[in-house]
This record gives C-alpha cells, sequence and structure tokens, in this order.
C-alpha cells in the first residue's frame, strides 16, 4: 500500500496553492507533494479594508517574496452557489458528469444555460450533492485575479474545500458507522455539512445572523427527517465562529451532539513549527482548496472544467493542424534531403569513375578498349595478370633478393681486372652467367670466388674457349642460389 501511494505522488502537481478570497480578507497555503506524502510549506494571509483594494493585495502576497507553484486553486464564499441533494439512477462518473446539470435545472431559479453545475462525491444511496454557480459570479472572480496577475487553474467554493480537508483528514474511513457532520463559521453565512464515509450526504448554507444556534438546529432536524437511520456522532467545528467554550456548549445542549473545535493541520506534516501560530483558523479554506488535487481521497471538484474542455478541444484542433503542417514540412525536407543526396552521390561516382579510367589508362597504356561500366572488372583482371606476371619477386623475396645476388656477383668479378660480364639470366635459384677474361686463370680464379661465397650452393664451368680476332676466353658459368 505505501508502494501504491508513493508511485501515486509522483503524478500529483508538486506545489499547489490554495487561496481563500473574500471582501474582507485573502488567505493562501502552498502544500508540496513529496514521495512521503504532502506537507505544508507555506502560509500567507492579509486583511482588506476595502474590496476595491484586493487587487493590489493580491499582487503584493503573490511577488513579496516570490511564490512559485504548479497549480493555483481559489475559493468562492458558499453563500454565491447553490447546494442540492439529487438523487440518480446509476454512479458512472462520465454519465454524471454529463447530465448533472439538466438533474439540477429544476431545483434552481436561474436558467441552466447561465449556471456552472459541478458535484460532490456521490453517496453510497445513489445521491449526489451537486453545486452551482452564476458564470457572472465566476467571471467577476476571474477578473479580480487577472487584474493582479494571476490565473487560477481551479475555482471551487468554501464548503467544497471544507470536504476535501474533511477527506484528507483521518475522517472520511470506510468503517465509520456514522456520519459527522462540519460547521463552518465562514464571512457572513454558517455551512453545515454531514459527511458519511467518503461521501457528503447534506448540505445547508445559512445566513449569519443572531439566532444562528437555532437555525443550525432546524438544520439538524431537517436532516433527521431524510436520513432516519442515520445520525451525526460527531460535530466539528470550525472557522471564525465565536468564544469556544460558549459557543460549542450552546451548539451540544440543542443538538445533543459532541462538538469538538476542528484542527485539521494538525495532521499534516509542516516545514515550520511556526507556519499555523497566527490565527490558524483562517487558513482552513485555502488548505482544503489545495488539498482538493494534493490527496487522493476525494473527487476534484472545478467549476472551470467545463470552461477548460472545451478550450481543450479547441487547443486540440489547434495542435493537431500545427502537428499535420510540421508533418508535411519535415516530408518536405526529408525528401528534399534525399535528392540532394542521391545527386551529390551521382556526382561523386561520375568522378570516381572518370579518376579510375585515367588510373587505368596511366597504369596500362597498351589497353585499346575500355568496356563502360566494366572498367574495374578490367581493371582487377589486369592486375592479376601483372601479378603473376611478377610472382617470381615475391617468390625470391623469401629467400636473398636479386639485388643481393646481384651485388655478389658484381663483389666478387670487380676483383678481376680485364673482366666483363656480358649476359646475366636468371631462373628461379638459378644463374647463368656469360663474359669474357683475359685468360684461363683468371675464368678458375672467378670461379674458385664464387665457390667461396656463402651465395651459392653450386657453381659449375659450362665451358671456355678462345677467341681467335681478340685472343681472349669467353665463358659459361652456372650458379645456384642456396
Amino acid at each position: 500500500m505505501m508502494r501504491r501511494e508513493g508511485f501515486k505522488q509522483i503524478f500529483k502537481p508538486r506545489a499547489v496553492v490554495g487561496l481563500q478570497v473574500t471582501e474582507t480578507s485573502l488567505a493562501l497555503v502552498k502544500v508540496i507533494n513529496t514521495l512521503k506524502g504532502t506537507e505544508i510549506a507555506e502560509t500567507r494571509a492579509v486583511d482588506v479594508d476595502k474590496p476595491e483594494n484586493r487587487v493590489d493585495r493580491l499582487r503584493s502576497m503573490f511577488e513579496q517574496p516570490g511564490l512559485k507553484y504548479d497549480l493555483l486553486i481559489t475559493s468562492i464564499p458558499s453563500v454565491h452557489g447553490s447546494f442540492r441533494r439529487i438523487s440518480v439512477p446509476f454512479r458512472k462518473r462520465r454519465k454524471l458528469d454529463k447530465i448533472i446539470r439538466y438533474q439540477m435545472e429544476p431545483y434552481i431559479p436561474t436558467p441552466i444555460d447561465d449556471v456552472l453545475v459541478d458535484y460532490l462525491p456521490a453517496g453510497p444511496d445513489g445521491s449526489v450533492v451537486a453545486v452551482g454557480l452564476e458564470k457572472k459570479i465566476l467571471k467577476h472572480h476571474l477578473e479580480l485575479l487577472r487584474n493582479a496577475g494571476l490565473e487560477p487553474d481551479m475555482v471551487l467554493l468554501d464548503e467544497v474545500a471544507v470536504f476535501s480537508l474533511y477527506g484528507a483528514s483521518l475522517h472520511g474511513e470506510e468503517g465509520d458507522q456514522a456520519p459527522a457532520a462540519i460547521i463552518h463559521f465562514g464571512e457572513g453565512s454558517v455551512g453545515i455539512q454531514i459527511a458519511y464515509r467518503k461521501a457528503v450526504e447534506f448540505v445547508r448554507i445559512l445566513p449569519e445572523t443572531e439566532n444562528i444556534i437555532s437555525a443550525i438546529a432546524d438544520t439538524f432536524k431537517i436532516y433527521s427527517l431524510q436520513e432516519e437511520s442515520l445520525t451525526p456522532d460527531h460535530i466539528f467545528l470550525m472557522g471564525g465562529y465565536p468564544p469556544e467554550k460558549e459557543i460549542t456548549k450552546r451548539i451540544e445542549d440543542i443538538t445533543g451532539i459532541q462538538v469538538t473545535v476542528w484542527k485539521p493541520w494538525e495532521g499534516i506534516r509542516t516545514r515550520s513549527e511556526n507556519t499555523f501560530q497566527s490565527n490558524p483558523l483562517r487558513f482552513a479554506v485555502p488548505l482544503g482548496a489545495a488539498l482538493n488535487v494534493a490527496t487522493g481521497t476525494s473527487r476534484s471538484f472545478n467549476f472551470r472544467k467545463e470552461e477548460f474542455s472545451i478550450q481543450s478541444a479547441v487547443d486540440l484542433r489547434r495542435k493537431f493542424g500545427t502537428i499535420l503542417v510540421l508533418l508535411f514540412v519535415l516530408a518536405g525536407m526529408l525528401t528534399f534531403h534525399l535528392y540532394q543526396k542521391e545527386h551529390i552521390q551521382i556526382k561523386k561516382y561520375g568522378e570516381i569513375k572518370n579518376r579510375m579510367r585515367s588510373v587505368f589508362l596511366t597504369a596500362f597504356p597498351e589497353t585499346k578498349r575500355l568496356v563502360k561500366g566494366q572498367e574495374l572488372a578490367q581493371m582487377k583482371q589486369k592486375v592479376a595478370q601483372e601479378r603473376t606476371r611478377l610472382a617470381w619477386i615475391s617468390e625470391n623475396e623469401a629467400g636473398d633478393s636479386i639485388l643481393e645476388m646481384l651485388k655478389v656477383i658484381t663483389d666478387r668479378m670487380a676483383r678481376f681486372p680485364n673482366l666483363y660480364l656480358e649476359n646475366l639470366s636468371i631462373d628461379g635459384k638459378e644463374m647463368e652467367i656469360e663474359g669474357n677474361a683475359s685468360n684461363f686463370e683468371m675464368v678458375d680464379k672467378l670461379k674458385e670466388a664464387f665457390q667461396k661465397s656463402n651465395s651459392f650452393s653450386a657453381v659449375k664451368l659450362a665451358g671456355a674457349k678462345t677467341t681467335r680476332q681478340e685472343g681472349k676466353v669467353q665463358f659459361h658459368m652456372m650458379l645456384v642460389k642456396k
């Protein structure tokens, strides 16, 4: 379970800011989602003397020092909304998203086209609490924030934020046997909601009057008439209520239910111990707003959902068109690249072909005709023929080279004056020397010099005779290399 929760944390926005905007005050809470869970990073609050000063207050609140976040969720006072409990024949979220606004239409006096509708998590009995907000109120709220340079990603009502806070706390577990009531004293109104397990069963917004305690008691009577089998066993008190001891005792006396002052932030990790030292009650609603998506315990509520869905479709169409254009451009560039590459390759091939013909004719000038397209094959054939013809050079390289043999012969013959070499032939290891000397004695000494050399295994005098005209001795000698 811990591993699955840590995996879910990866896909949540890291920094979420919840902002509550009222006529007289502004409050925000920044939460950070880490692998260990959600923690409260920062809180800010300012009082507003005049409503028209809220723009400047908002701007300074977010700029000094700079507040960085991934998601901004704002809250509107619940007195501007409408809460209705509606029975639906199914619980599939997709179907409910499509028909909820039409199910809400009979219960509100305003034309449904002028109202934005969302809903809180459905209960086990197949009913949901639908929440409506007039579009003009949302428009005014967004204009106020945009004038301050802010663009909220999500907008909800205070009581929705309170339920998110309830869902993120230790309450709302599947094993709860009885509902829990939450009384929220807001600015000019009191919100009462009854939550059972992880769903909202009942919501009522009361104007703040002198007889508010009696109105609270009447609200619980109304709920008991609707749900005879379920009675809240606990009341959580929060917000700007009157003195603690007095209000808790009066509510307990009139309802017969135990009342506890609720401090939900005590169950959430904070980065600083001083985060909630100064009037922590004013941060409950913005904290709940931030936890609307920071926790996985409640359905994400958003009055801008319809607006963003239309905008997303338009953006998707634009992006699709842009992608098509980019694909055509990419295909054109690729085609041009391939054409240019082929042209360059053909040009290089022609240059190489001409160069090869030039080398061929230079190396083998006796070649009279070159077959077009077969130049390389002809060159390979010519090279093979030349290698065969000059194979004896490679064979001689295995032993003493020909130059070495010529050096030995030249060295031995240079010792004798009037000795001339007329012919020299080499066939493998066999060599034949023809020349003339002054006398027979010189021929015998030359043979003896070759025999003493370590380069020859055999030295044979094939013939020697005297010429009549010059009186010299012509000799024919055969040598065999070792």
